[in-house]
């Protein structure tokens, strides 16, 4: 009886077992049908110029903390997300000019908000090589993400070696180029490699550039032999891009920097994105990538940063740390720094391209201020420089927005000077368009004949006029021999316990509301 029972038993489960073997069989066979279908889809967030940590216009737009929501979101929906900047971000910022436990704060507010958003990779802007070169280092050292660069190098004694950073006692290299490798669920496995470039604006004694053209193309050669695609990570001008694109049809986006107003150029088969200056907007690109035709499809979509959109609390918090410094800063030179002191339709102009070229509104309206605060001038001129906002002020305009235009304040002065050195001056103004020592100027025109007009009548050479500028421009930086023992300098009205000169700026303001 035993015997049988066994036998059955035993029947039982080896007819169970190929019940089992045949029922998983068209489940093993649809499994094979669906690894790896040869495409693949990956995703990048792109975001470039960013100065400030906090929304603007009043809270209205930017704000990286909401940048940080959108990037969970972007990998909520797909792993394959990489977050990328390209390039300005360490200067110039208003909270870069103030001291933070006894040194300057020179980018390091950015650097630690940009960990927190979880940036992956960033390439050189020119505006990083504001700074100098122990104080780049530092934030290289500080910063969680990766850099990369085919054309800038750090100058050390006689030879260029790469930028680096130091974790732990160990150096990372800036890679000279970057492989991104992914995978997603069915098992299809791509390179995609990402090449940097940076113009060559900012000349610093410890900065050297290779020819960026000539080195994308090295780039782009090198990543085709070794990646399956190429995309570029570029700080340049538009018009450069595009003859980059020309030369370079087989890379399918460039996500660009160094143009502040977002746009999106196709050239050929070569898309050129760049977002809004300051995370008013970022790009995302949505890639599928055919292993077999081995094409790449793009859909790119301008993101517009809102108060529609949350603050991610990781990095709020640190936001809310560097916040409350500046704040504290500020508010030691006037009442109500996030007062809405006036609201502004037209953009008022803060870009070194437009404000180191040519007269602007924001310049325009620095200057007539420190007029109508003075009493018995004839004018008012301030050096470009003076303005490091690179970027727009548009909507509600509030103190910060104006301290973030002029971070490094100072006093107002006047300077009884003779009309031949200021002619000199103004002459020397227009050779030098481009540099932060082109002026902005009120009551000071040409006329038709290339004549200076002060006022309604043309200079006199011989005459004296009394002129208020910023107490800096008399240091002799911008211009050698604008000093106090100028012999064409009659006299300077200092006032030592004078007001900040953006304090007329805003009285300026609130009077036009």
């Amino acid at each position: 009886m035993s015997t049988i029972k066994s036998y059955n038993f035993s029947k039982l489960l080896f007819t169970l077992s190929l019940l089992f073997i045949f029922s998983c069989k068209p489940a093993k066979q649809l499994t094979q049908q669906n690894t790896d279908d040869g495409m693949i889809e990956f995703v990048f967030m792109q975001a470039n110029d960013v100065y400030e940590i906090t929304p603007l216009s009043g809270g209205k737009v930017g704000g990286l903390a909401r940048v940080g929501t959108v990037r969970q979101q972007l990998l909520a929906e797909n792993k394959n997300t990489l977050t990328v900047h390209a390039g300005d971000f360490i200067n110039p910022s208003l909270l870069g000019t103030l001291k933070y436990e006894g040194k300057k704060i020179k980018g390091k507010h950015m650097v630690e908000v940009m960990n927190a958003v979880g940036f992956d990779l960033t390439t050189f802007g020119n505006h990083e090589f504001d700074i100098k070169e122990h104080e780049l280092q530092e934030r290289m050292n500080e910063s969680d993400f990766d850099w990369t660069t085919c054309n800038t190098f750090q100058v050390c004694g006689d030879k260029n070696y790469p930028f680096y950073k130091e974790k732990n006692g160990r150096k990372e290299f800036a890679s000279h180029t970057y492989t991104w490798e992914i995978t997603d669920a069915d098992g299809t496995n791509i390179k995609v490699g990402i090449f940097g470039v940076t113009l060559p604006v900012n000349q610093k004694d410890y900065v050297h550039y290779d020819d960026f053209y000539k080195s994308a193309d090295l780039a782009i050669k090198e990543l085709s032999k070794t990646t399956d695609v190429v995309i570029g990570l570029t700080h340049l001008r538009i018009d450069q891009d595009m003859e980059l694109a020309k030369r370079q049809q087989s890379v399918p986006l460039f996500m660009g920097g160094h143009d502040h107003d977002n746009m999106l150029h196709q050239v050929g088969n070569v898309a050129i994105a760049k977002a809004d200056a300051n995370v008013k907007s970022v790009y995302i690109h949505r890639l599928v990538y055919n292993k077999k035709t081995k094409k790449c499809s793009l859909k790119s979509e301008l993101k517009k940063i809102d108060d529609s959109i949350p603050d991610h609390p990781p990095v709020a918090k640190v936001v809310d740390k560097w916040s409350k410094i500046l704040m504290s800063k500020i508010s030691e030179i006037v009442e109500n720094p996030n007062e809405v002191i006036y609201y502004s339709e037209v953009p008022l102009d803060g870009r070194e391209s437009s404000i180191r070229h040519k007269q602007t509104n924001l310049g325009e309206l620095c200057v007539k201020s420190f007029y109508l605060a003075s009493k018995n001038v004839d004018a008012a001129i301030m050096n470009s420089g003076s303005v490091r906002l690179d970027d727009q002020i548009t909507g509600n305009v509030t103190p910060i927005d104006i301290f973030r235009a002029l971070p490094y304040g100072g006093k107002l002065v006047q300077v009884e000077m003779k009309g031949s050195l200021l002619k000199k001056l103004l002459d020397e103004s227009e050779s030098r368009q481009g540099n932060g020592a082109y002026l902005q100027r009120y009551k000071l025109k040409r006329d038709a004949y290339e004549n200076w007009i002060i006022g309604n009548t043309m200079i006199d050479i011989n005459k004296t006029y009394n002129i208020v500028m910023s107490a800096f421009m008399l240091s002799g930086y911008d211009y050698k021999y604008l000093t106090k023992d100028n012999s064409d300098i009659v006299k300077v009205h200092e006032n030592p316990d004078g007001e900040d000169l953006r304090l007329p700026i805003l009285q300026y303001l609130r009077n036009r509301k």
